[in-house]
């Protein structure tokens, strides 16, 4: 698990919340026209500062999780493209997809063919289960 402190401004208020990234996990979609890596998130967290006196509720709390996960949603595309612009592969996805295919002579070229085109998609899911405030 690993932990992450993620800031995010949301009508004018700021919002620090600390999550633990508890799974990323992906799929490649290899026979899509162009192919597809699809890579998720899931998250939960606890809402640690807030730049206003105002009461939180389970409202507010929802619009904080989709602009969280909206923000963490572009943060995980930009890496993702700038590692496929820079032809590098550090989270391994051509290793599965060597690994999970059966020809043994082509696998590699095909999978040097496939990454640059590769289109990415990105979803996370992120599960605030408190304010973090003391009552």
């Amino acid at each position: 698990m690993q932990a992450a402190s993620v800031t995010t401004e949301l009508g004018g208020t700021l919002y620090t919340t600390e999550l633990d990234i508890s799974r990323g996990k992906f799929a490649i979609h290899a026979d899509a026209n162009p192919p597809v890596i699809e890579y998720k998130v899931n998250a939960r967290g606890v809402l640690q500062e807030v730049n206003t006196n105002a009461t939180i509720g389970s409202e507010e709390l929802l619009q904080i999780e989709q602009a969280q996960e909206a923000m963490l949603r572009g943060w995980i595309l930009d890496l993702l493209g700038c590692v496929q612009r820079n032809n590098i592969d550090p989270f391994g996805f051509g290793l599965w997809y060597t690994a999970t295919r059966l020809d043994n002579k082509t696998k590699w070229q095909a999978w040097q063919r496939l990454y640059p085109n590769v289109r990415f998609k990105a979803s996370v899911n992120i599960a605030l289960y408190s304010t973090g405030e003391i009552r």
